[in-house]
């Protein structure tokens, strides 16, 4: 299977092991540049990672290209997950630091905006709440590190910090995608990374039974 991954200055934050992981599952990566204006390519799967698209959003709400692309990839079902820079991009609007709105992909209808401090900082586990590429009550671990928030952080899943008691409702998720501002370790669950790469091989099969 091919994924496509965004890969530029707007989309760069990746944890090397994660793309490694799927490629040992038999995936090819495949990177595409928003910044570049560059269609999604042909794909079984797609990966919006995180970075700051906040700094480049004058960039990026230009380059109408990219931007329809990813939301039809989307809509037609390619499974895909997005995190932190990566689901900023999926919402309506991004507001930048001059509170000036920005048109984004539209997946999200919803907008970013820039907080005074820090909206959430550090490790926390995932416990999902529903099936997606986690079955309902799986967890998985990440963190988070940002400025901006989001009017619709999602519902499908309960952050928990290792230490204390807080936690907090986030993330999309449902059987072709998982979106939310949660970097993922796929090494703490690589039942995700399977889950995922399977949801992208049935899209394969299923478009070439399509083509029959």
């Amino acid at each position: 299977v091919k994924i496509a991954v965004a890969y530029d200055r707007a989309f760069c934050f990746y944890y090397e092991d994660n793309l490694n992981l799927l490629s040992e599952m038999g995936a090819e990566i495949v990177k595409f540049s928003p910044l570049e204006n560059e269609s999604v390519p042909q794909c079984d799967g797609l990966i919006l990672g995180g970075g700051y698209p906040e700094l480049y959003a004058d960039i990026l709400e230009k380059n109408t290209g990219t931007l329809n692309s990813v939301k039809e990839c989307v809509e037609s079902g390619v499974p895909c997950i997005a995190e932190c820079g990566g689901f900023m991009y999926l919402h309506d609007t991004i507001f930048d630091s001059e509170k000036k709105p920005y048109k984004m992909a539209g997946v999200i209808h919803a907008c970013c905006m820039k907080k005074e401090r820090l909206v959430r900082f550090g490790y926390l586990t995932l416990n999902s709440k529903t099936d997606s590429f986690l079955k309902k009550g799986e967890t998985i671990r990440g963190h988070e590190f940002h400025y901006y928030d989001s009017e619709d952080n999602g519902e499908c899943a309960i952050a928990k910090k290792p230490v204390g008691t807080r936690s907090w409702e986030c993330v999309h998720a449902g059987s072709d995608h998982w979106w939310g501002f949660a970097h993922l370790s796929y090494y703490s669950n690589p039942k995700f990374a399977e889950k995922f790469a399977e949801a992208c091989r049935s899209y394969k099969i299923n478009k070439i039974a399509e083509k029959k």
